[in-house]
């Protein structure tokens, strides 16, 4: 049996980054972040990802190791991988127009300090007037120690307006 409890809920406005603290807890193992009608007023930008540990540090060593997979309906797909970089990349894509975007995100044993943290993401979004563009971004923390939030970057410009959902997953 499973099931699933909504654990925190944040909406940010006029933000080029955001923390989310407190949001992992022993109570769970899985965590499924969900990221809806994330917008821009200023040109396209990535946005990244980095996990807060318990002590409140965002995390920026070079520990994370990463691999994107863009599916573009404008062009080729591409993959992108980098080792030892100080974040999970390339997590979604906003821009200035009025399509929105959604996100999916999965985190894994962020509490366990004996096993390293495991990121999966899926978004959807659209590139200026080029088009749609789908990711699948897996990241990895290669750090054995206790994580407790997260923290969302972009690259440059800021969120006009960003809703976030984290749930805990447990599976009995």
């Amino acid at each position: 049996m499973s099931s699933v409890r909504l654990l925190n809920k944040t909406t940010a406005t006029s933000v080029s980054e955001i923390s989310i603290t407190d949001i992992f807890t022993d109570d769970f193992d899985t965590y499924k972040i969900v990221i809806n009608g994330a917008e821009a007023s200023t040109s396209g930008a990535w946005s990244h990802m980095r996990l807060i540990n318990d002590y409140g540090s965002v995390i920026t060593d070079t520990d994370y190791q990463v691999m994107l997979h863009q599916l573009p309906a404008y062009g080729n797909a591409t993959e992108t991988r980098r080792n030892n970089y100080n974040q999970a990349e390339f997590i979604f894509y906003t821009n200035n127009t009025t399509s929105g975007n959604g996100v999916v995100i999965y985190v894994y044993l962020p509490t366990n300090s004996n096993a390293y943290t495991f990121i999966d993401s899926e978004s959807v979004g659209q590139v200026g007037t080029s088009g749609p563009i789908a990711t699948k971004t897996v990241a990895m923390l290669e750090q054995k120690a206790k994580m407790t939030g997260i923290k969302f970057i972009r690259t440059s410009g800021s969120f006009d307006s960003l809703d976030i959902e984290v749930f805990g997953i447990r599976v009995d």
